[in-house]
């Protein structure tokens, strides 16, 4: 076999292989970036401890205040928001003295955005370029 035969059949093989694993890899990150949210695993603890970044000494004084609330929230959210709401209230309250200033603005913050959530997408949403003047839907 000639050399150019050899360099056609490493890329063409190389080529093959590419599209072949990416072809598998595609639709694992498909899979993890949208799974189902039933299937993600959500606790209140993970999520404070996550963002505000919790020492060890106040991760043990804030979980057992959290579990408390824990199934409190999750339950009354599916019925009544503003239940929830109150409930995330009363949890903040209880476990503001023993966390930082930082981290106190921090859990106002994820408070906030828990209380006010993003609106809902319009049914029919404009077009994110202007359409032609002749586009007749």
């Amino acid at each position: 076999m000639d050399i150019r035969m050899k360099a056609v059949l490493i890329i063409l093989l190389t080529f093959t292989l590419g599209i072949i694993t990416g072809f598998f890899i595609h639709d694992y990150l498909l899979e993890q970036k949208f799974r189902p949210m039933d299937r993600m695993p959500f606790s209140l603890s993970q999520r404070l401890d996550e963002i505000l970044d919790l020492s060890t000494g106040q991760r043990e004084k804030i979980n057992p205040i959290i579990k408390k609330y824990d199934d409190e929230v999750h339950s009354t959210i599916e019925k009544d928001m503003t239940l929830g709401r109150s409930i995330m209230d009363s949890m903040s309250v209880e476990i503001k003295p023993f966390l930082t200033d930082k981290q106190v603005l921090l859990l106002g913050n994820e408070i906030d955005h828990f209380k006010n959530p993003p609106p809902p997408m319009p049914e029919n949403p404009p077009p994110p370029w202007p359409m032609p003047e002749n586009y007749h839907h």
